[in-house]
């Protein structure tokens, strides 16, 4: 089933957390925390997943 399939690389997919942190970095001027940094790619992580499933549903 592709809706298992997409689930799958959801779950194995992560964003790395040195790439959040410079990028935080740079909009903000300051260093983020490392809790900071771990929500924000959680958050990164549920947008994509969900514009991916909403393209899914479109095709």
């Amino acid at each position: 089933d592709e809706q298992l399939d997409r689930y799958e690389m959801y779950r194995r997919s992560a964003f790395s957390k040195i790439s959040i942190k410079r990028f935080m970095n740079s909009i903000t001027g300051t260093i983020p925390s490392s809790n900071v940094v771990i929500a924000m790619a959680g958050i990164a992580k549920v947008f994509v997943e969900e514009i991916m499933e909403e393209e899914a549903l479109d095709i």
